[in-house]
């Protein structure tokens, strides 16, 4: 996440995406907080509804999902949801969060943020505003990666898994 400005705790934006196919990707959906939670963050509820938003346009028979082991992922109302849902989950190693594709567009969604807005760490205001400002940023960052980039890490994916099953589920270069 980006942080454009401390002011007494980070101002950060929780965003969901995802790539499949052949370089195609989804839209860049904002997590709602949920009041429930213990700190009012993000929960497996917020989780539940963005996959209710999005995955519905995307999905197809066939498809196999796949997502780390971060808590609102593998909590019991996201399993159930899937279950519901008819959508196979990628069985994913504890210890191979380097197997996920996806954390190499995180970092180049971040690079594109600056690149669409170079003032990022100097906006001002309310926090609403400037987590309106770095969604903003976000949205037009996120469909500024190309597509190669995905095909790249799509195709990626077959060495990736036997890298890991190598590795006994530990890390690997990727």
């Amino acid at each position: 996440m980006i942080q454009p400005k401390k002011k007494g705790k980070d101002i950060s934006v929780m965003v969901w995406g995802a790539f499949y196919g052949v370089g195609e990707q989804s839209n860049l959906l904002r997590l709602a907080r949920d009041p429930n939670s213990g700190r009012q963050g993000y929960s497996a509820a917020s989780y539940v509804g963005i996959l209710d938003e999005a995955l519905p346009t995307l999905w197809e028979p066939g498809l196999l999902f796949m997502q780390d082991n971060a808590s609102i992922h593998t909590s019991r109302l996201a399993r159930q949801w899937f279950q519901e849902n008819g959508i196979d989950v990628l069985e994913w190693p504890p210890y191979s969060p380097d197997l996920n594709p996806i954390e190499h567009l995180w970092y180049r969604l971040k690079k594109n943020v600056y690149d669409v807005r170079p003032d990022i760490e100097e906006v001002r205001g309310g926090d609403e505003h400037i987590q309106e400002v770095l969604y903003d940023a976000l949205e037009q960052a996120w469909v500024r990666i190309d597509s190669k980039i995905m095909e790249d890490l799509v195709r990626s994916m077959e060495r990736r898994v036997k890298a890991v099953i190598a590795a006994d589920g530990w890390y690997t270069k990727y």
